[in-house]
């Protein structure tokens, strides 16, 4: 995990997505962007939350070919 300013980004494994979406929803934190950036191999996802003008950004990669993620809409509609 690193911070800059107003920002926290969070290396998670994409296991942990649906577990750790959660918990910052509890927290009040609100869903602001989902990112996703093509790498050779894989794609990098980053999910960014919002509390208090300060983000919190999830960060996994998953691979490109036949990728498949479990869906946060059961947590943010």
């Amino acid at each position: 995990m690193s911070n800059t300013a107003d920002q926290i980004f969070e290396t998670i494994p994409m296991q942990s997505l649906l577990e750790r979406t959660g918990e910052l929803r509890k927290q009040g934190h609100r869903l602001v962007q989902i990112g996703a950036t093509r790498l050779p191999d894989h794609v990098e996802l980053t999910y960014s939350f919002d509390r208090e003008s300060r983000l919190t950004n999830l960060r996994f990669q998953i691979l490109a070919e036949g990728a498949r993620l479990p869906s946060i809409s059961g947590i943010y509609w």
